[in-house]
Formats: structure tokens, C-alpha cells, sequence
């Protein structure tokens, strides 16, 4: 529908006065129109669905540290004096390969340095402390009214931990579904689509008293089958609106 849009633009610009043409080109804009806004919508609702999961997702690992706690507690209370909790361990290893599936963790247990007492266990997730034996912390999701992008909806949740540290969302070692939800939802955030200005030419007598704006980019790779080339190199600016030069 793009090319087909722009093709009849460029024929647009040899016959102009060409009423057949004018109309199709009129019927080509709405076309594209409606899609470009019917995929604003699809994207807007997929990005409320996926909002809702990543509640969904932090109340999980919430509820799976507390639980871990609670079993740390218990195991510490049987092997204090020299019994192994076998059962209870293989429980909490379960809960912590659950855990791991939602987010990348990493899990140590120390001993007393002294062999007396109990031992410490600790869990970190994202560059945080989740659990450190029998205490835990949690992740709270918080709706903000903070826009990172334009284009996002109202009230997309922001986390930051129980102690009031932010939550680092965009940490690239986070892992497991919380991070695919999270780049799901957000996109590129403008961390990819990027141009430079570099031309800018005034009252271009040529383009018929037209200023031209030249904006540079590499292409943007979308996924490992498509890519979005420099299709608005160009741009002329008439009449307080932005044309795209195909020339």
C-alpha cells in the first residue's frame, strides 16, 4: 500500500491536473490512512495487554520470594542442628527455577565463617537484592502518568523496589519473560529511530519556492526479515506541512 501510494504521487507530479489520477491518489491517502490507523489502535490495545502482564509477572516474583524466605527460614531452623532438610531444599530449587523462567537470577549460599549458626542465602534479580535469607524484597509496579514515548498509553507501569530504589526496566542482563514483556511494551522508545539533520536549503526556486529538509539515517533493521530503509530522505515543507520527496 506504501509503494502504491507513492508511485501514484510520482505520476501525480507529471499530470497534476489529471483529475483521474488526483482521485486515485486521493483513494491510495485514505487507504493508508485507515491502516496506519487501525495498526495504531491493534498496538495501542497489545500495549494495555501487555502492561497488565507485566503486573502480572512482578506479583509472581513477589509471591516467589516470599516463599523462598519462608522456606530458608525453615531449612535453617531444622539444620541448625545438623539435620538436612532435603525436602524443603528440593522445594525452594523448584521455586527458583520457576523464578528463573520469569527473570535472570543468581543465587548464593554462604556458610557461617566460624561453621556455626545458620547459613545466609541470598537471591539478586536485576542488579537488586530480592531475597537474603529469611528477608525478602518486592518489585512494585506503579502507573505513571510520564509519557516515555508520544505514542504510549496513559498509566504504563514503572517499578522500582520495595526500599525505594528504582527498578532498572531496561537493564539488558534482566532476562526471562519479564524482559520480553518489557521490550514488547516499550519498543525502541526512540533508542533506534534516529536521524541527523544535514541540509537545509531555503526557498528552493527549483522545487517551486520550497524549502527542502534533508534528514539522514542508517536503515533500521525491524526484525531478521525486514528493514526500513531511508524512505523519508527528503522532505519539502510547504505551507506548514511536511511532503515527502521521492526525487
Amino acid at each position: 500500500m506504501i509503494d502504491t501510494t507513492f508511485s501514484s504521487l510520482k505520476y501525480l507530479t507529471t499530470s497534476s491536473m489529471d483529475q483521474t489520477i488526483r482521485a486515485q491518489v486521493a483513494g491510495y491517502a485514505d487507504t493508508l490512512s485507515y491502516y496506519v490507523r487501525d495498526a495504531a489502535v491493534k498496538l495501542q490495545n497489545m500495549q494495555v495487554d501487555v502492561n497488565t502482564e507485566i503486573e502480572t509477572t512482578v506479583k509472581q516474583i513477589n509471591a516467589y520470594a516470599a516463599q523462598i524466605a519462608s522456606l530458608n527460614k525453615q531449612i535453617n531452623t531444622l539444620e541448625v542442628y545438623g539435620d538436612r532438610a532435603n525436602d524443603l531444599r528440593d522445594q525452594r530449587a523448584v521455586i527458583l527455577d520457576k523464578l528463573s523462567e520469569l527473570a535472570d537470577i543468581n543465587v548464593t549460599e554462604k556458610a557461617p565463617a566460624d561453621g556455626n549458626g545458620t547459613n545466609q542465602f541470598i537471591v539478586t534479580l536485576g542488579g537488586g537484592i530480592l531475597v537474603d535469607t529469611t528477608q525478602y524484597n518486592t518489585i512494585n509496579a506503579e502507573g505513571s502518568t510520564n509519557k516515555v514515548s508520544q505514542n504510549d498509553v496513559v498509566n504504563l507501569y514503572r517499578l522500582e523496589w520495595s526500599y525505594g530504589q528504582e527498578f532498572d526496566m531496561y537493564n539488558t542482563t534482566l532476562g526471562g519473560k519479564l524482559q520480553g514483556l518489557i521490550e514488547m511494551r516499550d519498543g525502541n522508545n526512540a533508542e533506534n529511530f534516529k536521524a541527523t539533520l544535514t541540509g537545509l536549503q531555503k526557498n528552493d526556486t527549483a522545487k517551486g519556492g520550497k524549502s527542502t529538509l534533508t534528514i539522514t539515517s542508517d536503515p533500521v533493521r525491524l526484525s531478521h526479515e525486514y528493514s526500513l530503509p531511508n524512505m523519508l530522505h527528503k522532505t519539502v515543507y510547504s505551507k506548514g506541512s511536511w511532503i515527502p520527496d521521492r526525487s
